[in-house]
């Protein structure tokens, strides 16, 4: 199937429709009267305003959030911008929101089946004028919907499908990916989805890449704003690196994705296929699948996608150390409390006695301290190193993550933890 074919297809269910957008926008303009309303009972200098991709138009079909930012009048607050969320909590107790603890605390709330994040910022008409990073982000909207035509948040829709859909979407940091920003900023620069795809095949990446659409950078960032592959200047704040939460893992998994795509172009590059019971029985080929099934604390999103990472590189780390090859690993989660971690390994034990090779014979500090760490083990020389020969004390990888659940690290992070084996 060719390009223009495919992409076709994929904007016939990505781009919502126009009883889908009347209907969102309708509830999502209800709770902004409300809001207004309540602000302007209390007396506070503030308007509540549509932000996010919904108030520029790159949202996809199926979503159901909506960022409303509450703007409060700068020369009133610019002093007192720490006291923003609170001043602004007691005019959404209609709303009953949950309180969420960041740089400058925001609200969630469930009105009408939509999900919101009410934000506190101060209304700045320059960005050195920011208080906190959050107080830009109307400025982002209206750069965005400067630069864009119907034709652009169309591309904008097929680079965010895309990236969701091979995982690599979002700036959380248990994702560490592309964020909804980026992906306009790129979008923008290279002229449509299929340019900035191949634009990316010639990334370096271990070099930094830089993508300046205003032709704004400094001579010089800050060496903290060059952290990740890729340097996107963000052209409202040009001394910001937009893509600084961005991983290696991540971009790699874009990069890949996107040359497969350009060779054989298919919808399955838009569709999101999560980890499962099913699918991972399927991809272990008579190998051992071994799972975790974590109960997880309530907690802010970011925080408890962070734990689950956490607890997965923690596991992952006792497994290669110990001796197992792990053949594929990958987690999912419900975003509320279940959280499930899939292992797939080779099925035959280990032996009973490993051999550990340690530091050169002439290393004599080295060699004493091997020695002190391996003094279970029977201790040989071997032409000119030290080594340890000792019996294994796990030779099943379900033993070795048993023991592993029990350690403080993970117990301190997951409320409950346990496996269960599936033999090939």
């Amino acid at each position: 199937m060719e390009y223009d074919a495919v992409l076709k297809r994929v904007l016939q269910t990505g781009k919502p429709g126009k009883a889908e957008r009347a209907r969102l926008l309708s509830r999502v303009n209800h709770a902004l009267r409300q809001l207004q309303e309540s602000i302007d009972s209390s007396g506070l200098k503030a308007r509540a305003m549509l932000g996010g991709s919904l108030s520029k138009d790159t949202w996809l079909s199926g979503s159901s959030d909506a960022d409303i930012f509450v703007r409060f009048d700068y020369k009133g607050f610019s002093d007192r911008s720490d006291g923003l969320s609170d001043a602004l909590a007691p005019c959404l107790e209609f709303l009953r929101p949950v309180r969420i603890h960041g740089s400058r605390d925001y609200f969630q709330a469930r009105l009408r089946g939509i999900t919101l994040e009410i934000v506190p910022i101060l209304n700045i008409d320059r960005p050195e004028e920011a208080r906190n990073i959050t107080d830009i982000s109307p400025l982002h909207v209206s750069w965005v919907k400067a630069q864009s035509s119907e034709a652009i948040t169309d591309e904008i829709r097929l680079a965010k499908a895309f990236c969701k859909a091979q995982r690599c979407y979002g700036a959380e940091s248990y994702i560490m990916g592309f964020s909804g920003y980026v992906l306009e900023v790129m979008v923008i620069h290279f002229g449509s989805f299929l340019k900035l795809l191949r634009a990316s095949l010639a990334w370096n990446l271990n070099k930094k890449t830089l993508i300046d659409v205003a032709s704004k950078a400094p001579k010089r960032l800050n060496t903290s704003k060059t952290e990740g592959p890729i340097i996107v200047i963000d052209p409202v704040q040009p001394e910001r690196n937009a893509a600084a939460a961005l991983s290696m893992e991540k971009t790699r998994c874009f990069v890949s994705a996107a040359h497969s795509f350009l060779d054989k172009p298919s919808v399955s590059f838009f569709k999101l296929e999560l980890p499962s019971l099913a699918s991972m029985k399927k991809k272990s080929l008579g190998r051992k699948l071994i799972v975790v099934y974590l109960t997880m604390p309530e907690g802010k999103e970011d925080i408890i996608g962070a734990r689950i990472v956490k607890v997965t590189d923690f596991i992952k780390k006792g497994l290669i150390s110990n001796g197992f090859k792990i053949i594929c690993s990958d987690w999912g989660w419900d975003k509320q409390r279940r959280a499930e971690i899939y292992f797939i390994l080779d099925p035959e034990p280990l032996s009973e006695w490993v051999r550990l090779s340690g530091p050169p014979l002439k290393a004599g500090m080295h060699v004493k301290k091997f020695k002190e760490k391996h003094d279970s083990c029977e201790l040989v020389e071997d032409k000119s190193r030290i080594v340890a020969i000792g019996k294994r004390r796990f030779r099943l990888p379900e033993r070795l993550i048993s023991s592993l659940l029990e350690d403080d690290y993970i117990t301190s992070r997951a409320e409950k933890a346990a496996l269960k084996s599936h033999k090939p």
